[in-house]
């Protein structure tokens, strides 16, 4: 983080840096002015440096000293050199492109993250800018969040993106991405989305830079010092994408079930495409292009589609399983996880697994104490819910037969003779219980009183209340006698225990 910062600091502040990156060990037990003495600097050049560093106070920088101290020496950024071999550049890139990730996921503000989780996931349209290589980053984006249905724009043209601006309102987000945090065009675009008061999130490397300072939220990645070869931006590009999949991961934790839909939604189209199936005769694809929201592509069912349509397919492979099932006569119960179908048969024998597991759409087969068939998330929902709808149309599963057996599977667990036998200890003495309590409030009331001095050990009150007390446990025996006759397996085992 000091070192990604160390070029960007005023000349006060990058003395102290400079001398944290040469004297790690020494700041952990140093004070603000005693590391303000020693760089040749003022202690208040110290409390700076961590508001540059967007840290909260000196105690936090030593907190992240400490744990840097504790970490593997990592062999940093290398550029290749001339007449260098395949294999020494492989290994260096492959060195560079971790490096990049791991210094850009040490310096996330988490709480800045959850800032621009919750604004993108509320937003009407997200406009994704930047010029060159970040407009690669820009596209990424733009695809992800196409998928899960959130409006989402990637334009390079400063134009176009300016009447997007000029037409965007309050539910909309701008978010401009440049690594260097200075490039003109990305600058321009935030300054005239901060004047019409759209918000706006920057994503660009670690410090201040003019994007930053216009961005309502602030997400950053780690300098990579890319050079001289820094126009490939291989480093900072990952850590940019890296940025991004983060963000469209926690988005899709936010709304999880309908992420997975939409996603499994985008799966169908394109594996049609994939398929070479023909768009003709009953099926009409559309590119509406909308200058709000960019390019918007749909699938939209004007006649009757040659050959099966989706739920179709979904309703045949529903009767498929069911029929190796042995029929809706033998599902005691089901129910889906996020993949898999899971179904109690009534007759384990007439189930016919090997064929299941050849149903063209089955993803497997597991037996536990359900029969698990795996179909895939998203796909899982709509089988389970046309499966559903074959069992009602049969008649439904019998609730009052389903009560009977799962009643009866209880007491089948439960009849063992260890429970058998606690049960016939429990009946009889359950009952007993609140003689026991009151026998023993009484007695310990009496001594109570007694002790306290507010009545005489021998008087005549007194010794009715301990007759009482100590009399419920005397006739014990007498009262657990009934209790043994009514349980006779209890009867023998007590019936040689001696009871006072």
């Amino acid at each position: 983080m000091i070192q990604n910062m160390l070029e960007q600091l005023p000349a006060s502040e990058r003395k102290i840096a400079e001398f944290i990156l040469e004297n790690p060990q020494s700041i952990l037990n140093s004070t603000v002015n005693d590391i303000g003495i020693q760089a040749n600097t003022s202690g208040a050049a110290v409390i700076r440096l961590c508001k540059s560093l967007g840290i909260n106070g000196f105690q936090d920088l030593k907190v992240r000293i400490a744990g840097d101290l504790v970490k593997p020496v990592e062999q940093g950024y290398r550029d290749i050199e001339p007449g260098e071999s395949f294999f020494s550049i492989v290994q260096k890139t492959t060195s560079n492109s971790i490096q990049s990730i791991r210094d850009s996921e040490e310096i996330i503000n988490h709480d800045e993250l959850e800032r621009a989780v919750h604004t993108l996931s509320g937003a009407q349209n997200v406009h994704f800018f930047g010029i060159g290589a970040s407009s690669i980053i820009t596209r990424d984006a733009q695809q992800k969040f196409l998928r899960i249905q959130k409006n989402a724009t990637a334009f390079t043209d400063t134009h176009l993106v300016a009447t997007l601006i000029a037409n965007a309102n309050q539910d909309d987000v701008v978010f401009g991405i440049s690594h260097s945090g200075e490039t003109q065009e990305v600058i321009k675009v935030m300054a005239l989305a901060k004047e019409r008061g759209v918000k706006t999130i920057s994503l660009t490397k670690y410090g201040q830079s003019s994007v930053s300072s216009l961005a309502d939220i602030k997400l950053f990645t780690a300098f990579s010092g890319e050079a001289p070869f820094r126009s490939a931006a291989t480093s900072s590009r990952l850590s940019q994408l890296f940025l991004i999949d983060i963000l469209f991961l926690s988005m899709a934790t936010v709304q999880y079930d309908e992420t997975i839909t939409s996603i499994d939604k985008t799966r169908e189209p394109s594996a049609l495409l994939k398929k070479g199936n023909s768009l003709t005769g009953g099926d009409v694809f559309t590119i509406s292009v909308f200058s709000k929201i960019g390019t918007k592509i749909t699938f939209e069912k004007t006649t009757e589609r040659r050959g099966i349509s989706m739920a179709g397919e979904n309703k045949i492979l529903a009767e498929k399983i069911l029929e190796q099932l042995g029929g809706p006569a033998n599902i005691e119960n089901y129910t889906h996880c996020m993949t898999r179908l899971r179904v109690t048969p009534k007759d384990d024998s007439i189930v016919n697994q090997a064929a299941i597991k050849k149903i063209d759409g089955v993803m497997g087969v597991v037996e536990e104490e359900t029969l698990q068939i795996i179909l895939g998330p998203g796909k899982v929902n709509r089988v389970t819910e046309e499966f559903g709808r074959l069992i009602d149309a049969a008649g439904g599963i019998d609730l009052k037969e389903k009560a009977a057996n799962k009643k009866a599977e209880i007491n089948k667990k439960n009849a063992t003779p260890f429970k058998l036998f606690l049960r016939k200890i429990s009946s009889i003495f359950i009952p007993l219980i609140p003689a026991l309590v009151a026998s023993g409030l009484i007695t310990g009331i009496t001594k109570a009183i007694v002790q306290a001095g507010w009545l005489a050990a021998d008087s005549q009150l007194a010794t009715i209340l301990s007759v009482i007390g100590s009399g419920l446990f005397g006739y014990l025996g007498i009262l657990v006698v009934p209790m043994q006759r009514k349980n006779s397996v209890a009867r023998l085992h007590l019936g040689q225990l001696p009871v006072f």
